[in-house]
Protein backbone atom coordinates (compact mmCIF):
# COMPACT_ATOMS: atom_id res chain seq x y z
CA UNK A 1 0.00 0.00 0.00
CA UNK A 2 2.72 2.11 0.28
CA UNK A 3 3.45 2.75 -3.33
CA UNK A 4 -0.38 3.89 -3.40
CA UNK A 5 0.32 6.98 -1.20
CA UNK A 6 4.09 7.77 -2.36
CA UNK A 7 2.38 7.92 -6.16
CA UNK A 8 -0.03 9.95 -4.10
CA UNK A 9 2.25 12.51 -3.16
CA UNK A 10 4.33 12.66 -6.23
CA UNK A 11 1.21 13.32 -7.98
CA UNK A 12 -0.18 16.22 -5.25
CA UNK A 13 3.60 17.46 -5.26
CA UNK A 14 4.35 17.95 -8.77
CA UNK A 15 0.66 19.72 -9.12
CA UNK A 16 1.18 21.58 -6.27
CA UNK A 17 4.96 23.36 -7.32
CA UNK A 18 4.65 23.03 -11.31
CA UNK A 19 1.32 24.80 -11.57
CA UNK A 20 -1.04 26.90 -10.16
CA UNK A 21 -5.67 26.16 -10.21
CA UNK A 22 -6.19 28.51 -12.83
CA UNK A 23 -3.20 26.81 -14.91
CA UNK A 24 -3.99 23.52 -14.12
CA UNK A 25 -4.53 22.22 -17.95
CA UNK A 26 -8.20 20.33 -17.89
CA UNK A 27 -8.17 16.67 -18.78
CA UNK A 28 -12.04 16.21 -19.03
CA UNK A 29 -11.44 13.71 -22.24
CA UNK A 30 -8.38 12.17 -20.98
CA UNK A 31 -9.11 8.23 -21.53
CA UNK A 32 -8.50 5.79 -18.76
CA UNK A 33 -6.80 2.99 -19.86
CA UNK A 34 -4.71 0.20 -18.64
CA UNK A 35 -1.89 -1.86 -20.67
CA UNK A 36 -4.30 -4.44 -22.27
CA UNK A 37 -2.24 -7.16 -23.65
CA UNK A 38 -2.48 -7.23 -27.38
CA UNK A 39 -1.17 -10.93 -27.40
CA UNK A 40 -4.51 -11.84 -25.88
CA UNK A 41 -6.77 -9.71 -27.72
CA UNK A 42 -9.44 -10.01 -29.90
CA UNK A 43 -8.64 -8.33 -33.10
CA UNK A 44 -12.75 -7.17 -33.89
CA UNK A 45 -14.28 -4.89 -31.74
CA UNK A 46 -17.20 -6.08 -30.21
CA UNK A 47 -20.12 -4.17 -31.78
CA UNK A 48 -21.78 -0.97 -30.24
CA UNK A 49 -25.13 -1.86 -32.24
CA UNK A 50 -26.12 -4.54 -30.35
CA UNK A 51 -29.71 -4.08 -29.21
CA UNK A 52 -30.02 -4.27 -25.43
CA UNK A 53 -32.82 -7.27 -25.85
CA UNK A 54 -30.23 -9.37 -27.48
CA UNK A 55 -29.11 -12.13 -25.64
CA UNK A 56 -26.77 -15.08 -26.88
CA UNK A 57 -28.51 -18.49 -26.88
CA UNK A 58 -25.80 -20.70 -25.61
CA UNK A 59 -25.17 -18.07 -22.19
CA UNK A 60 -25.14 -19.48 -18.58
CA UNK A 61 -27.25 -19.27 -15.76
CA UNK A 62 -30.77 -20.12 -15.06
CA UNK A 63 -33.24 -22.00 -16.97
CA UNK A 64 -36.43 -19.83 -16.53
CA UNK A 65 -39.69 -21.06 -16.73
CA UNK A 66 -40.97 -23.70 -19.62
CA UNK A 67 -43.99 -25.49 -20.53
CA UNK A 68 -44.18 -29.00 -20.37
CA UNK A 69 -45.84 -31.94 -22.48
CA UNK A 70 -48.98 -30.84 -21.00
CA UNK A 71 -48.69 -27.12 -21.66
CA UNK A 72 -48.43 -26.21 -17.71
CA UNK A 73 -45.42 -24.14 -16.61
CA UNK A 74 -42.38 -25.54 -15.06
CA UNK A 75 -40.18 -23.29 -12.72
CA UNK A 76 -37.22 -24.85 -13.06
CA UNK A 77 -35.12 -22.41 -10.69
CA UNK A 78 -34.84 -25.43 -8.32
CA UNK A 79 -33.24 -27.12 -10.75
CA UNK A 80 -30.93 -23.87 -12.01
CA UNK A 81 -27.60 -24.90 -13.71
CA UNK A 82 -24.22 -23.01 -12.95
CA UNK A 83 -21.65 -21.97 -15.47
CA UNK A 84 -18.32 -22.87 -15.32
CA UNK A 85 -17.59 -19.95 -12.95
CA UNK A 86 -20.13 -21.59 -10.38
CA UNK A 87 -22.19 -18.04 -10.65
CA UNK A 88 -25.65 -18.88 -10.14
CA UNK A 89 -28.50 -16.26 -10.94
CA UNK A 90 -31.17 -16.65 -9.11
CA UNK A 91 -33.92 -14.12 -7.73
CA UNK A 92 -31.24 -13.75 -4.54
CA UNK A 93 -28.32 -12.99 -7.57
CA UNK A 94 -30.94 -10.73 -9.40
CA UNK A 95 -31.82 -8.71 -6.36
CA UNK A 96 -27.91 -7.96 -4.68
CA UNK A 97 -26.61 -6.95 -8.69
CA UNK A 98 -29.81 -4.59 -8.53
CA UNK A 99 -28.20 -3.29 -5.20
CA UNK A 100 -24.65 -3.24 -7.10
CA UNK A 101 -25.86 -0.99 -9.75
CA UNK A 102 -26.07 1.41 -7.03
CA UNK A 103 -23.56 1.00 -5.03
CA UNK A 104 -20.95 0.84 -7.09
CA UNK A 105 -22.17 1.42 -10.50
CA UNK A 106 -23.38 4.94 -9.61
CA UNK A 107 -26.68 4.06 -11.37
CA UNK A 108 -29.89 6.48 -11.13
CA UNK A 109 -31.86 4.57 -7.88
CA UNK A 110 -35.14 4.94 -10.20
CA UNK A 111 -33.66 3.20 -13.10
CA UNK A 112 -32.11 0.68 -11.31
CA UNK A 113 -35.83 -0.40 -9.03
CA UNK A 114 -37.74 -0.20 -12.81
CA UNK A 115 -35.11 -2.22 -14.72
CA UNK A 116 -37.32 -5.50 -15.48
CA UNK A 117 -36.09 -8.79 -13.73
CA UNK A 118 -36.14 -9.96 -17.63
CA UNK A 119 -33.55 -7.74 -18.59
CA UNK A 120 -30.90 -7.77 -15.70
CA UNK A 121 -30.82 -11.28 -15.97
CA UNK A 122 -30.02 -11.55 -19.33
CA UNK A 123 -27.31 -8.58 -19.37
CA UNK A 124 -26.24 -10.71 -16.36
CA UNK A 125 -26.11 -13.98 -17.92
CA UNK A 126 -24.13 -11.94 -20.80
CA UNK A 127 -21.18 -10.99 -18.03
CA UNK A 128 -20.64 -14.04 -16.78
CA UNK A 129 -20.22 -15.68 -20.38
CA UNK A 130 -18.21 -13.02 -21.18
CA UNK A 131 -16.28 -12.95 -18.05
CA UNK A 132 -16.08 -16.66 -18.83
CA UNK A 133 -14.35 -16.03 -22.37
CA UNK A 134 -12.22 -13.33 -21.34
CA UNK A 135 -10.97 -14.41 -17.97
CA UNK A 136 -11.70 -10.86 -16.43
CA UNK A 137 -13.00 -11.46 -12.90
CA UNK A 138 -15.60 -8.82 -11.74
CA UNK A 139 -18.63 -10.17 -13.39
CA UNK A 140 -20.59 -7.13 -12.25
CA UNK A 141 -18.24 -4.43 -14.29
CA UNK A 142 -19.73 -6.14 -16.97
CA UNK A 143 -23.06 -5.63 -15.92
CA UNK A 144 -22.79 -1.85 -15.46
CA UNK A 145 -20.94 -1.36 -18.84
CA UNK A 146 -23.64 -2.90 -21.08
CA UNK A 147 -26.41 -1.19 -18.86
CA UNK A 148 -24.45 2.18 -19.38
CA UNK A 149 -24.12 1.77 -23.08
CA UNK A 150 -27.84 1.06 -23.82
CA UNK A 151 -28.62 3.47 -21.36
CA UNK A 152 -26.91 6.85 -21.45
CA UNK A 153 -26.92 9.04 -18.64
CA UNK A 154 -28.32 6.86 -16.25
CA UNK A 155 -24.97 6.21 -14.36
CA UNK A 156 -22.52 8.24 -12.86
CA UNK A 157 -19.54 6.56 -13.36
CA UNK A 158 -19.46 3.84 -16.46
CA UNK A 159 -18.69 3.23 -19.28
CA UNK A 160 -15.00 2.54 -19.01
CA UNK A 161 -12.98 2.50 -21.58
CA UNK A 162 -10.60 0.08 -19.74
CA UNK A 163 -14.03 -2.58 -19.64
CA UNK A 164 -13.67 -2.05 -23.08
CA UNK A 165 -10.56 -3.41 -23.50
CA UNK A 166 -10.42 -6.24 -21.22
CA UNK A 167 -14.19 -7.27 -22.68
CA UNK A 168 -11.53 -8.34 -26.22
CA UNK A 169 -9.50 -10.34 -23.86
CA UNK A 170 -8.80 -14.09 -24.46
CA UNK A 171 -9.14 -17.05 -21.89
CA UNK A 172 -6.34 -17.50 -20.52
CA UNK A 173 -4.03 -20.67 -21.81
CA UNK A 174 -2.21 -23.30 -19.95
CA UNK A 175 1.58 -22.59 -18.93
CA UNK A 176 1.10 -19.41 -21.11
CA UNK A 177 2.63 -16.58 -19.62
CA UNK A 178 2.23 -13.12 -21.43
CA UNK A 179 1.52 -9.16 -20.46
CA UNK A 180 -2.17 -9.98 -20.38
CA UNK A 181 -1.91 -9.43 -16.34
CA UNK A 182 1.04 -7.03 -15.89
CA UNK A 183 -0.51 -4.47 -14.14
CA UNK A 184 -2.17 -7.45 -11.75
CA UNK A 185 1.45 -8.47 -11.36
CA UNK A 186 2.88 -5.46 -10.32
CA UNK A 187 -0.10 -4.71 -8.26
CA UNK A 188 1.27 -8.06 -6.28
CA UNK A 189 4.70 -6.79 -6.30
CA UNK A 190 3.48 -3.64 -4.67
CA UNK A 191 1.89 -5.62 -1.69
CA UNK A 192 4.70 -7.49 -0.54
CA UNK A 193 4.96 -10.57 -3.63
CA UNK A 194 8.58 -11.64 -4.45
CA UNK A 195 9.09 -9.75 -8.34
CA UNK A 196 10.64 -13.63 -9.33
CA UNK A 197 8.13 -15.68 -8.04
CA UNK A 198 5.41 -13.24 -9.39
CA UNK A 199 7.16 -13.22 -12.71
CA UNK A 200 6.83 -16.95 -13.01
CA UNK A 201 3.40 -17.59 -12.08
CA UNK A 202 1.15 -18.70 -15.48
CA UNK A 203 -2.12 -16.03 -16.42
CA UNK A 204 -4.16 -18.84 -15.34
CA UNK A 205 -3.40 -19.16 -12.30
CA UNK A 206 -3.33 -15.46 -11.61
CA UNK A 207 -6.58 -15.74 -13.46
CA UNK A 208 -8.46 -18.68 -11.41
CA UNK A 209 -7.48 -17.09 -8.61
CA UNK A 210 -8.73 -13.44 -9.63
CA UNK A 211 -12.49 -15.90 -10.15
CA UNK A 212 -12.03 -17.57 -7.14
CA UNK A 213 -11.75 -14.01 -5.41
CA UNK A 214 -14.93 -12.34 -7.18
CA UNK A 215 -16.97 -15.91 -6.26
CA UNK A 216 -15.71 -15.51 -2.77
CA UNK A 217 -16.60 -11.92 -2.78
CA UNK A 218 -18.84 -10.23 -5.44
CA UNK A 219 -18.52 -7.05 -3.20
CA UNK A 220 -15.34 -5.67 -3.86
CA UNK A 221 -13.41 -3.70 -6.11
CA UNK A 222 -10.20 -3.51 -7.66
CA UNK A 223 -7.90 -3.12 -5.06
CA UNK A 224 -10.01 -6.08 -2.61
CA UNK A 225 -9.85 -8.19 -5.69
CA UNK A 226 -5.90 -7.50 -5.85
CA UNK A 227 -5.56 -8.56 -1.85
CA UNK A 228 -7.72 -11.34 -1.94
CA UNK A 229 -6.33 -12.69 -5.11
CA UNK A 230 -3.23 -12.99 -3.69
CA UNK A 231 -4.36 -14.38 -0.12
CA UNK A 232 -5.86 -17.41 -2.57
CA UNK A 233 -2.36 -17.60 -4.39
CA UNK A 234 -0.35 -18.09 -0.94
CA UNK A 235 -3.28 -20.04 0.54
CA UNK A 236 -2.59 -22.10 -2.34
CA UNK A 237 1.19 -22.41 -2.12
CA UNK A 238 1.51 -20.96 -5.60
CA UNK A 239 3.37 -17.91 -3.98
CA UNK A 240 5.47 -18.72 -1.01
CA UNK A 241 7.01 -15.66 1.02
CA UNK A 242 6.71 -14.47 4.74
CA UNK A 243 5.25 -11.15 5.41
CA UNK A 244 7.17 -8.21 5.92
CA UNK A 245 6.29 -6.18 8.82
CA UNK A 246 3.80 -4.40 9.50
CA UNK A 247 3.68 -0.39 9.26
CA UNK A 248 4.56 1.21 11.58
CA UNK A 249 2.65 3.51 13.67
CA UNK A 250 4.31 6.35 12.25
CA UNK A 251 3.60 5.55 8.35
CA UNK A 252 0.24 4.83 9.82
CA UNK A 253 -0.14 8.20 10.47
CA UNK A 254 0.89 9.43 7.76
CA UNK A 255 -1.28 7.59 5.61
CA UNK A 256 -3.84 9.18 7.07
CA UNK A 257 -2.53 12.48 7.27
CA UNK A 258 -2.78 12.02 3.44
CA UNK A 259 -6.27 11.49 2.98
CA UNK A 260 -6.80 14.69 5.14
CA UNK A 261 -4.56 16.63 3.79
CA UNK A 262 -5.92 15.62 0.41
CA UNK A 263 -9.80 16.40 1.33
CA UNK A 264 -8.90 20.61 2.56
CA UNK A 265 -6.98 20.60 -1.19
CA UNK A 266 -10.12 19.15 -2.94
CA UNK A 267 -11.94 22.30 -1.08
CA UNK A 268 -9.09 24.80 -1.07
CA UNK A 269 -7.57 24.38 -4.62
CA UNK A 270 -9.96 22.39 -6.64
CA UNK A 271 -13.58 23.25 -5.94
CA UNK A 272 -15.11 21.13 -4.40
CA UNK A 273 -17.98 22.03 -1.82
CA UNK A 274 -17.11 20.63 2.04
CA UNK A 275 -20.39 19.47 1.87
CA UNK A 276 -19.70 16.80 -0.39
CA UNK A 277 -15.96 16.20 0.77
CA UNK A 278 -17.46 15.41 4.22
CA UNK A 279 -19.45 12.24 2.15
CA UNK A 280 -16.15 10.80 0.07
CA UNK A 281 -14.56 8.13 1.89
CA UNK A 282 -11.25 7.14 1.82
CA UNK A 283 -12.15 3.94 -0.36
CA UNK A 284 -13.37 6.61 -2.43
CA UNK A 285 -10.21 7.90 -2.90
CA UNK A 286 -8.29 4.70 -3.23
CA UNK A 287 -10.70 3.65 -6.24
CA UNK A 288 -10.48 6.84 -8.32
CA UNK A 289 -6.69 6.79 -7.84
CA UNK A 290 -6.36 3.23 -9.16
CA UNK A 291 -8.52 4.52 -12.21
CA UNK A 292 -6.14 7.02 -12.27
CA UNK A 293 -3.24 5.08 -11.94
CA UNK A 294 -4.35 2.61 -14.70
CA UNK A 295 -3.87 5.71 -17.19
CA UNK A 296 -1.17 6.75 -15.47
CA UNK A 297 0.67 3.03 -16.58
CA UNK A 298 -0.46 2.60 -20.02
CA UNK A 299 0.58 6.48 -21.33
CA UNK A 300 3.15 7.54 -19.25
CA UNK A 301 2.15 11.05 -18.73
CA UNK A 302 -0.82 12.61 -16.22
CA UNK A 303 -1.77 14.57 -13.40
CA UNK A 304 -3.70 14.41 -10.48
CA UNK A 305 -6.63 16.00 -12.27
CA UNK A 306 -7.07 12.10 -13.68
CA UNK A 307 -8.02 10.83 -9.86
CA UNK A 308 -10.10 14.17 -9.16
CA UNK A 309 -11.96 14.18 -12.57
CA UNK A 310 -12.94 10.48 -10.83
CA UNK A 311 -14.52 11.64 -7.47
CA UNK A 312 -16.23 14.17 -9.58
CA UNK A 313 -18.28 11.89 -11.42
CA UNK A 314 -18.65 10.06 -8.27
CA UNK A 315 -20.31 13.07 -6.75
CA UNK A 316 -21.42 14.92 -9.83
CA UNK A 317 -22.04 18.35 -9.21
CA UNK A 318 -19.66 18.77 -6.03
CA UNK A 319 -16.68 20.72 -7.59
CA UNK A 320 -16.95 23.67 -9.80
CA UNK A 321 -13.65 22.50 -11.17
CA UNK A 322 -14.64 18.72 -12.09
CA UNK A 323 -18.15 18.52 -12.47
CA UNK A 324 -18.83 14.96 -13.40
CA UNK A 325 -21.09 15.80 -15.97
Amino acid sequence: MKNKYILLTILMASILTACTPNAQKESSNAELRPSVVSSNSVSEEPSSEKKKDEVAADFGGAKGITKNESGEEDDLDSEEKTNSLGIKIDENALKKMREYLVEFGKFDEDFASTLSDDELKKVYEEAVKLSEDTGYWDIKDFVFQSLANSNEGKSQKFPLDYIDEVSNWKKSKKDEITDKFSDERAEFISKGAPKEQVDELTDLQIEDAMHSAYKKNPELLYDGYITEGLNILRKNKVLNYEDQAEESEDASEESSNKYADLRKDLVNLYGFSQEAVDKISDSDIDEAFSIANKNLQSSGFGDIGLMLKELGKMYPGSSSMYPGE
